[in-house]
């Protein structure tokens, strides 16, 4: 088996995905109903190619990013404010993800992977990019705790569709924050799989 993990698409339209890739509904179809953009920042067009081939092909597209209204939530008032559902369907392993996000690697990857950025975004006067209209300011200790949200949860989906798929292989497309120094996505799917 074999899939193609999106970082573009939010759980919740995971069922959209599998209409499309199954020929129930068109282009548009998948474009609108995932509500992309709304959703999602990069242009539509530039992803066709890969939902073509993998429709074509028959090549399952699993959802992996976090959903809109969880991310607000988060970037409103931290990991805290997700309620309990949420938080086991992102962090079903809530040790193992307080334990790596607890290392010296991990403070390494916060270094060099997301201050920048953010301090980047801080010094030109750049508005954070945020899932809710809200005017506010996230500070650094929300931005982080949004990004590992969003990299536990889309390793979690990954893991999850490996589960399904024994000698299944899935290629994630994300963005390179979501790769990068090792604390990341494929660092968090590895720590899930049995045997690490």
């Amino acid at each position: 088996p074999l899939a193609v993990g999106l970082e573009a698409v939010q759980q919740q339209f995971q069922s959209v995905l599998d209409d499309y890739v199954a020929k129930r509904i068109d282009e548009q179809q998948l474009f609108t109903r995932t509500e992309w953009e709304k959703r999602w920042y990069w242009s539509f067009d530039a992803y066709l190619p890969i939902f073509r081939v993998c429709r074509e092909h028959g090549v399952n597209l699993v959802a992996l990013d976090v959903d809109s209204e969880d991310k607000s939530k988060v970037e409103l008032g931290g990991l805290d404010s997700l309620g309990p559902a949420a938080m086991r369907q992102y962090i079903p392993d809530i040790d193992g993800f307080t334990r790596f996000g607890s290392t010296h690697a991990f403070d390494e990857y916060v270094a060099y992977t997301l201050q920048p950025p953010f301090k980047l975004m801080k010094k030109v006067g750049q508005r954070l990019p945020m899932s809710t209209n809200v005017e506010s300011d996230m500070a650094f200790t929300t931005f982080v705790a949004r990004q590992c949200l969003r990299d536990e949860a889309m390793a979690t989906a990954t893991v999850a569709w490996l589960a399904q798929n024994p000698g299944g292989l899935i290629l994630g497309l994300v963005g390179v924050n979501h790769v990068k120094f090792a604390c990341g996505v494929p660092a968090r799917t590895a720590r899930m799989l049995p045997g690490g």
